[in-house]
């Protein structure tokens, strides 16, 4: 699961750490969350500028991950995916909280589970991006034969 932040981390980061800290943490299991830092030419880029990028004044990309070893129980992968869904819920909330912005994420991190993911993936604070998506797709494929589950 990803999610951008658009203002400083610092408000979240005892949630943030606390989160991580429930991880699985059986044999062969372990989490990460990696962080990238946003900024420059990425944020000169307007929102109404030609590009399927939406994600424009973004301070960070977190991206958080579990990796279940060879026999993992059902027990730990529930655990996983409660984790990382609370993981996604703490960022989710700074995102709105101190940022005013709707959640997102990356779409070529693509998760199955996430709610709203063509939302979060193109949606924008304007959901633009996704309209005009939406209509090429009609256009171009009107017989839906490029489609999968989360597709536009």
């Amino acid at each position: 699961l990803s999610s951008y932040q658009y203002a400083s981390i610092g408000p979240l980061t005892r949630d943030f750490f606390d989160a991580m800290h429930e991880g699985p943490h059986a044999d062969g299991t372990f989490v990460v969350a990696i962080v990238d830092s946003y900024g420059g030419a990425i944020n000169r880029t307007g929102l109404d500028a030609a590009t399927s990028f939406v994600h424009h004044g973004a301070l960070l990309h977190v991206q958080v991950m579990a990796y279940l070893g060879d026999g993992t129980n059902t027990t730990t992968k529930s655990h996983a995916w409660r984790w990382a869904l609370e993981v996604l819920r703490v960022l989710d909330d700074a995102t709105v909280t101190q940022a005013g912005r709707r959640p997102s994420a990356y779409q070529n991190y693509p998760a199955l589970q996430l709610p709203d993911a063509n939302e979060r993936y193109f949606g924008g604070n304007d959901g633009l991006l996704l309209s005009r998506l939406r209509e090429v797709k009609r256009r171009v494929d009107p017989t839906g034969l490029f489609s999968f589950r989360q597709g536009i």
